[in-house]
């Protein structure tokens, strides 16, 4: 195959496993796009938009601070919802090849891959 006057060798696309989490339930396995639940926030698993989250101590919005008492929605443990020492990544969490653009997730949309050879100057 020639692109802009360079050859180039086309090679089968090999999909990685790439695992879904919604932003905006945090549950694993699904799409934001998609989720027809209720929201949660990643920090501290309340019924609120993570951007929503707010510190009673020092008044921090949207963001984990010192004093955050983190709690994971998926396992209930003291970390947060996106954080990968969660068990549930590895139990629950299944591939996707349509993510949404928020979502933490790898994006698969070729059939194929080009290698771009290194040119030497």
């Amino acid at each position: 195959m020639y692109i802009a006057g360079l050859q180039l060798i086309a090679e089968s696309y090999k999909a990685a496993d790439t695992k879904t989490q919604c932003q905006k339930c945090q549950r694993l396995g699904h799409s934001t796009k998609d989720c027809i639940n209720q929201e949660y926030c990643q920090i501290c698993a309340e019924r609120h938009y993570t951007r929503q989250h707010k510190c009673h101590i020092c008044q921090t919005i949207g963001v984990e601070c010192p004093h955050a008492k983190l709690k994971c929605r998926n396992c209930g443990e003291n970390h947060r919802a996106n954080s990968q020492t969660c068990a549930m990544w590895e139990k629950k969490a299944v591939s996707s090849v349509s993510p949404a653009k928020s979502d933490i997730t790898m994006k698969n949309s070729s059939d194929f891959a080009v290698v771009i050879p290194h040119v030497r100057k």
